[in-house]
């Protein structure tokens, strides 16, 4: 373990008979007919920088599941990751927006829709300032659940609004 968070966290989840598994760098885990596929930088400086990213890939549908990285994580990732695994449909923004994209890894990433978790659109200042230059549609949990399914070829998204 990598920090005492996640050795209690652990320790509480076997004590409760809860069973847990540890994922490592590639693993990819099988959902119906989705894979997720994990990768991480183990030797990152901050726990942020060890945050994992998950691709998603259904049919010919992929999303990009960034957690916390930070802008160190995605130069990393950009050195060490094939091209084709970080292109992707739908990208979350880093660390709930308040990260923004490093401009090559988002070239790379080369999303039609962004989305941040945790913060109203009118919070994630840098993330929605990003999106608005370069013309990709976003939307913010804060504001409403986002909705996001696929039938494997499109992506059908949705917002319900929060009621003011």
């Amino acid at each position: 373990f990598r920090n005492e968070l996640h050795k209690r966290t652990a320790a509480e989840a076997e004590r409760n008979g809860i069973s847990y598994m540890q994922l490592q760098d590639g693993d990819v885990l099988l959902l119906g007919d989705a894979t997720l596929t994990i990768y991480h930088w183990g030797e990152g400086k901050t726990i942020n920088d060890m945050s994992t990213i998950t691709r998603l890939e259904y049919g010919e549908c992929s999303m990009l599941l960034t957690a916390d990285i930070t802008g160190l994580a995605q130069r990393y990732f950009l050195k060490t990751l094939d091209p084709d695994f970080l292109t992707v449909d739908i990208a979350k923004f880093p660390h709930h927006g308040l990260t923004p994209f490093v401009t090559e890894f988002l070239d790379v990433v080369d999303p039609s829709f962004l989305f941040a978790t945790n913060y109203d659109n009118d919070d994630i200042g840098k993330a929605r300032s990003q999106a608005k230059y370069r013309k990709i549609p976003m939307m913010a949990s804060g504001s409403g659940i986002i909705i996001m399914e696929s039938d494997g070829e499109d992506w059908y998204i949705v917002q319900k609004r929060n009621e003011s």
